[in-house]
């Protein structure tokens, strides 16, 4: 096996690469979320072991506290509440 592939595993393995960003996790917890309701903002984001914690208010005020985590590689929805 090429020595760059092998440096791109070891990387994969950690939270130095993943396929999705902050920008695209963002997204995805905005577009679930502005599904059931009018008014959504991104509180806070964090990376965490391939997993990005998100969390959202929601409603007019955007008092609603609401929080998602997304898998930082495939950016599947893993739990919401």
């Amino acid at each position: 096996m090429d020595d760059s592939v092998k440096d791109i595993r070891k990387k994969a393995n950690g939270d130095a690469v993943t396929k999705v960003d902050s920008y695209r996790a963002a997204g995805i917890a905005r577009k679930f979320f502005e599904q059931y309701h009018t008014g959504v903002e991104i509180k806070d984001m964090e990376l965490e072991d391939g997993v990005w914690f998100v969390t959202v208010g929601v409603g007019f005020l955007f008092e609603q506290i609401r929080k998602i985590e997304i898998d930082a590689y495939t950016g599947r929805i893993l739990q919401y509440r």
